[in-house]
């Protein structure tokens, strides 16, 4: 059975982890991105708005986009988080996974939490073989 990983917050580092773990794991992992956001806009293409070099919609890039295998994109607004039970309930409902990550860090920092997350779900997967 799958690892079920729940990523809270989609912004620059939900999408990053999200599609490591879906490529890294193969079949092995479900990852479910949820942000209250439809779209990501990179912080430096809001200079290019800002100066009228581009247009909002320009620089949007739609999280319905997202094409990576065992990877799911919710947009809904995150309500609670029950860490104990693993259970994230949203304005839509809830949300069961084996692991709950939530991305809001600094790249730097946020870098090696991506690789420690990784390598939770990987030692999870060799457990349960």
């Amino acid at each position: 059975m799958p690892v079920r990983v729940l990523v809270l917050g989609a912004g620059f580092g939900g999408p990053e982890l999200s599609s490591r773990l879906a490529e890294g794991s193969g079949d092995d992992v479900r990852v479910t991105l949820i942000d209250k956001s439809d779209a990501f806009v990179f912080g430096f293409s809001k200079l290019d708005v800002m100066f009228g070099r581009q247009t909002m919609d320009e620089v949007r890039l739609p999280y319905r986009d997202i094409a990576w295998p065992n990877v799911q994109f919710r947009q809904e607004t995150v309500v609670s988080i029950d860490a104990e039970h693993k259970r994230v309930v949203t304005d839509k409902g809830a949300h069961e996974g084996d692991i709950i990550g939530k991305v809001d860090l600094p790249l730097p920092i946020w870098a090696g939490a991506g690789i420690r997350l990784h390598a939770a779900v990987t030692r999870g997967r060799r457990r349960k073989a």
